[in-house]
């Protein structure tokens, strides 16, 4: 998932709020916590919809570029690449509580939904 500096921003500001907040916080909360106008961050997303839809991405991708710095780290051996794998969670989301993404489900049915597809 490609993004420019602006947009990994706010997705970082994005999955801090929903940890705090769950579905609760607002736009005014990223933009306050990125010191910029919510104008700024309309300009990336439409909505919050979007923002989710786009948190759930960024999430998945970064899993799986964890996963690949293990299976291509030449250091490890089998068991420690296996190992690693199973654990794969980038440092920043070690801290995420997934079962808050069940809160998705009725609001937003659809990021839900690509939520359990990629599960």
């Amino acid at each position: 998932m490609d993004m420019n500096e602006t947009q990994n921003r706010i997705m970082e500001t994005v999955i801090e709020e929903f940890n705090k907040k769950g579905l609760k916080f607002t736009m005014d909360d990223v933009a306050k916590d990125l010191h910029m106008s919510k104008k700024t961050i309309y300009k990336e997303y439409a909505d919050k919809a979007e923002l989710f839809d786009n948190m759930v991405d960024y999430c998945f991708s970064s899993i799986k570029k964890s996963e690949a710095a293990i299976m291509n780290d030449p250091k490890l051996s089998t068991v420690d690449k296996i190992s690693g794998i199973l654990i794969a969670l980038p440092d920043n989301y070690k801290n995420i509580d997934f079962r808050m993404m069940y809160q998705l489900k009725d609001k937003y049915p659809d990021v839900y939904t690509k939520i359990e597809k990629k599960t």
